[in-house]
């Protein structure tokens, strides 16, 4: 019982040493690492500010470079340029050197940059010795500049003199600058040296109180540490045996979540292959009424207005006074506009002769007739097409399409040629409706009504081609123009 009472007490003093010690270690490594990064952050901060000096240095030779060659461009009358652009470049660049260079001489934060110029006493009196020199440039190419807006571009005595004044200087002034750069740049590798030494002093303390924490600490650790590995191997194959249990629990929940997951994808695939019938039925049922209408107008209200027209040719007018010939030829006029309209309905709902001569005739008709009325140019190209008869959906499948295109790039393109390609290849037809428009971006979230004629012609295009086993791909964007590219396999006509 004394042995217990004593080996339970050794347990807790031993517990309570190393608790004393694992907190005395980790805060000196606190405290060393805190210290470090805050010294090193503090050195970096003023090496990036460093960095951003000696670019912002180097940055005042480009920008004397742009102003000399502004100044060149605007004065020399030999070459045939844009002299408003070089002036409004000179306009741009001769605020930002101004700024640089008297941020880099007073050591005043950089308004855009948010960056602080700390110089040396060498950097101040090179700078200063560069200072007459930039304002010699800058005011006379000021002054240049101002001058050729007065005088719109003329150059006269004062402006080649001030041309002479910045030549004379800008060599000088660039040697100058390069020695400035360089400056910043050997003034910031000796930060950098300073940081390395700092980090390298930092490393040797902090190996040194690890080092110190292991003999101290992590040694007497180890020893407690050995005691608890013979429980922790008897918890280890308890575990190990709860943990094969719950893989099996899992193996069978994942198994019923895939099964769950097939058969969702199936409903879903019902439910879409269910609503491509819908969609097929509903297609076919709005071109037969279409047929039944076109050839009602063709057969009917067509052969009634030509028997109209014809009656009204038999009519002897010349018995008519004046205003009523008038009101007859108006009339005549009026039945034959009819008659034209009668037709162009009756070909839109239904050609006829795309059930007489296939899908190339009924398109290039298309093409004329639409020309005809929109006064575009519609250009249909069938090179690569192989005159034979397709399967009648197919047929109509592809001059929907077209037709649906075509309309569309007549209403938005804002172009005079469209473009229509028919052609077949491995097999497969392609057909294509191209205009170099101003196009559109079909991921916009706008909901004008323009865009939802669009989005709802689209859909109707790509209804279309699946419906007969192929795909509509559009390629498109804003000032890019438009391009229907529809790719169907080839079938042969069903013999009915």
């Amino acid at each position: 019982m004394i042995d217990a009472l004593n080996q339970n007490k050794l347990e807790t003093n031993i517990s309570e040493r190393l608790t004393h010690l694992y907190i005395l270690a980790l805060t000196a490594v606190a405290i060393f690492a805190v210290f470090g990064q805050s010294a090193v952050q503090y050195a970096l901060t003023k090496q990036i500010s460093a960095s951003g000096i000696v670019n912002i240095a180097g940055r005042q030779r480009m920008l004397s470079q742009r102003v000399c060659k502004d100044i060149l461009l605007l004065t020399d009358d030999n070459h045939k340029i844009d002299k408003n652009v070089y002036l409004e470049d000179l306009k741009e660049i001769l605020p930002v050197w101004k700024t640089y260079h008297e941020g880099l001489k007073n050591g005043e934060v950089m308004a855009d940059t948010k960056i602080v110029a700390k110089n040396s006493k060498e950097l101040d009196s090179m700078l200063s010795s560069i200072d007459p020199i930039f304002y010699n440039i800058y005011d006379n190419a000021t002054s240049i500049k101002q001058a050729l807006l007065r005088n719109q571009f003329a150059v006269d005595d004062s402006i080649k003199a001030s041309l002479q004044i910045i030549l004379d200087n800008e060599r000088l002034f660039i040697i100058k600058q390069d020695k400035i750069v360089h400056q910043y740049d050997t003034e910031a590798k000796a930060r950098v040296e300073k940081l390395k030494n700092m980090e390298f002093s930092l490393l040797a303390i902090t190996i040194i109180v690890l080092a110190l924490e292991g003999f101290f600490v992590f040694r007497p650790a180890v020893r407690h540490i050995r005691k608890t590995i013979d429980k922790l191997v008897k918890e280890e194959a308890k575990t190990k045996r709860i943990n094969e249990e719950l893989n099996q629990v899992n193996a069978s929940l994942k198994q019923a979540e895939q099964e769950l997951v097939k058969a969702e994808k199936e409903k879903y695939q019902q439910q879409v292959n269910e609503q491509r019938v819908r969609s097929a039925s509903v297609i076919q049922g709005e071109e037969e009424e279409r047929n039944r209408i076109s050839k009602e107008l063709h057969d009917g209200l067509g052969q009634l207005l030509t028997t109209l027209k014809l009656t009204f040719e038999n009519i002897n007018a010349q018995s008519l006074s004046e205003k009523e010939k008038k009101t007859f030829k108006e009339g005549k006029d009026l039945i034959q506009e009819t008659i034209d309209e009668v037709r162009n309905i009756s070909f839109n709902l239904m050609p006829s002769v795309l059930s007489d001569f296939g899908v190339a005739s009924a398109l290039k008709l298309l093409c004329i007739q639409t020309a005809r009325n929109t006064g575009k140019t519609i250009i249909f190209e069938d090179a690569n097409w192989v005159s034979q008869r397709l399967d009648k959906n197919v047929e109509i499948g592809l001059y929907r399409i077209a037709q649906e295109a075509l309309n569309n790039a007549i209403k938005y393109s804002e172009v005079d040629e469209i473009n229509i390609e028919l052609g077949l290849k491995n097999g497969t037809i392609e057909l294509s409706i191209i205009d170099m428009g101003k196009g559109f971006q079909r991921s916009e979230h706008e909901e004008s009504a323009l865009l939802d004629n669009q989005r709802n012609g689209i859909s109707n295009m790509e209804e279309r081609a699946e419906m007969i086993g192929g795909f509509v791909k559009i390629v498109t964007n804003k000032g890019r123009g438009t391009k229907v590219f529809a790719k169907i396999p080839l079938k042969h006509p069903k013999h009915e």
